[in-house]
């Protein structure tokens, strides 16, 4: 059954992103305050020395395009199930 909370297609966000050294990118959980981005990237960065490769933390809008489909949602739900 579909979650009756999960947005609608088109339904937009802001989620604060880092951006990792190697281009890599994590999504913070919604509402995340910027300190809790800003400790998760000092603990990234803990070793490293140059300033070219610290992690960058972004403000983002999101837009959920489509919708996810039932079928892979029910083998989502098959698997967790085993």
């Amino acid at each position: 059954m579909a979650n009756p909370n999960a947005p609608e297609p088109g339904a937009t966000c802001e989620r604060l992103v880092l951006v990792y050294s190697d281009g890599s990118m994590g999504v913070m959980p919604a509402n995340a305050p910027t300190s809790s981005a800003m400790r998760e990237a000092e603990e990234v960065d803990a070793n490293e020395t140059d300033p070219a490769h610290l992690t960058r933390i972004f403000r983002a809008r999101v837009e959920l395009l489509d919708e996810i489909p039932q079928e892979r949602l029910d083998r989502a739900a098959k698997r967790a199930a085993q």
